[in-house]
Parts: C-alpha cells; sequence; structure tokens
C-alpha cells in the first residue's frame, strides 16, 4: 500500500468532521489519504464527500477507508505513511503500540491545515514549505508523548491524545 498520510475520523460532540474529512479528499491529489473511521460508516464519508469528487480531476489517488478498530488494516496503513493524524487516544494507543515513532504522529487537529498545504501545492507545483519541513522531512516538532513508550494514561477530561 502507497500511503501518504492516514488520519482518524471520529465525531466531534456528536458530529462528523465534514470540513476534515473534504480536507483529506482535496490533499488526495497528491497521494492516497487513508481514513480511519471510528464509528463512522463509509456511507455517511461519501455523503460528505459526494459535491467534492467532481470538483477534482478523477484521476487523483483519492480516499481509502478503513475501520479504526481493525487491527491489521491500521497496522498496514501506518506501516506505510509519513504522517499519521489521531483523534482519540485508544487509536493513538494502538498506533503507539505497533511501534510508530512519536514524531509520525500528530493530533488530528493539525490535519487540514498540513494535509492542504502539502497536498494540493505539491501537485501544483506552486507549494511553499510549512513552516517546520524541510526537504521533505517529517515536523521537526513532535506530538507531546510519555518519554517512554508507555500507552497515555485515560484522561477523560481531553478528547484528544496528544
Amino acid at each position: 500500500m502507497q500511503t501518504c498520510d492516514v488520519v482518524e475520523i471520529s465525531r466531534r460532540n456528536g458530529h462528523i468532521p465534514s470540513g476534515l474529512i473534504e480536507a483529506c479528499y482535496r490533499a488526495s491529489q497528491s497521494g492516497l489519504v487513508v481514513l480511519a473511521l471510528d464509528g463512522i460508516s463509509p456511507q455517511a464519508v461519501n455523503r460528505i464527500l459526494d459535491p467534492v469528487v467532481p470538483t477534482l480531476p478523477l484521476d487523483i489517488p483519492g480516499v481509502l477507508y478503513i475501520d479504526a478498530a481493525d487491527a491489521a488494516r491500521v497496522q498496514e496503513a501506518v506501516f506505510a505513511a509519513e504522517r499519521i493524524f489521531v483523534a482519540t487516544i485508544a487509536f493513538r494507543g494502538m498506533v503507539r503500540a505497533l511501534g510508530v515513532a512519536p514524531r509520525l504522529i500528530a493530533p488530528v487537529d493539525l490535519a487540514g491545515s498540513r494535509l492542504l498545504g502539502l497536498g494540493m501545492g505539491q501537485r501544483t507545483g506552486h507549494a511553499t514549505e510549512p513552516p517546520g519541513e524541510r526537504n521533505g522531512a517529517h515536523d521537526p516538532v513532535p506530538a507531546r508523548v510519555p518519554a517512554q513508550s508507555q500507552p497515555a494514561p485515560l484522561y477523560l477530561g481531553r478528547y484528544y491524545a496528544l
């Protein structure tokens, strides 16, 4: 699997993040984006993308849906990913348990702007490097994670794992 990014799509305050889903599809012009769906059906994502798909070229890699609870599919996707954007503590824990380096994991709040900033400009050749990016290197500012490779503590007061 050739993957650029993996993005966990999870409800926030009971709502599906339609802006994030659209940003992922637009970013998929430069490479495959895997949407790890957590409690959201592919049909719900399709309804969000139906008006967006005709506005972009037909020859783009697009998005691939996987179930965020399917450990085998998640492993395949994250091992091929350049970046992984997590929305929940559970998904972050799964990704870390697979041995993914913390520097590759970021909060999903960063996904929309990062994906659009990297995806659209790279395809058209008009991109400027986002702050912190050099020669395609990963963002040198890692997600906040424990110093040792331990699962994140369960803290229900905060929605994001990082």
